[in-house]
């Protein structure tokens, strides 16, 4: 291995005190829409992410902080009442903020805002994907009945201790099991009806 490829390899394996500081949690408050707030919390839950997290994820990217901040200059500051939401995010995501507002000359709430906002596709993709889930999930409950009615009817002429009935209780349990935990996944995306109502 040549002595350049070694020494990118150290640089890779290297921490530098700046790289740990950068990931050190901070707490920040921001003047925000109730919308943009709702819609982060929206959009962690149904993604089973933390806010801190995604949060993280929309902001610490410097390059494309920028991007949506050169987008947004087209856009009037929202005047609808705001409120101060308190976040934990990472040191690094509070100098990347900081930094594209003011070569933005933008305020660095409202840039807060713009990044929230570009979970909108992300939410109506998942609207979407749940509307699509429901169809589904009545073709599951016929199955469901289907199968504790072919139960019922094997018990008529099998004994409990049949291998065959053995066999079909435990797919007809199986299958209720699997009902039921497709339940609770469409029952948390019934969230997100409420933010669209909101919306």
């Amino acid at each position: 291995m040549e002595k350049k490829d070694v020494g990118r390899e150290r640089d890779l394996l290297d921490l530098t005190a700046d790289a740990l500081q950068g990931k050190q949690s901070v707490r920040v408050t921001f003047r925000l829409p109730e919308e943009a707030i709702a819609l982060l919390s929206m959009a962690a839950s149904q993604l089973g992410l933390k806010q801190k997290s995604l949060f993280d994820q929309l902001v610490e990217n410097q390059e494309v902080l920028n991007r949506v901040a050169v987008e947004g200059q087209r856009y009037d500051v929202c005047h609808d009442e705001k409120i101060q939401k308190t976040y934990v995010i990472s040191r690094n995501s509070l100098i990347a903020l900081k930094k594209i507002a003011k070569q933005n000359d933008m305020s660095r709430d409202f840039l807060v805002e713009l990044s929230i906002n570009r979970l909108r596709p992300v939410i109506s993709a998942e609207q979407e994907k749940h509307k699509n889930w429901k169809v589904v999930q009545s073709k599951i409950e016929e199955l469901v009945q289907h199968g504790r009615q072919t139960l019922a009817e094997a018990g008529l002429v099998l004994a409990c201790e049949d291998q065959v009935y053995g066999r079909l209780h435990g797919l007809v349990t199986a299958l209720e099991r699997g009902h039921e935990d497709i339940n609770q996944l469409i029952e948390k995306g019934s969230r997100m009806d409420a933010f669209t109502e909101t919306s």
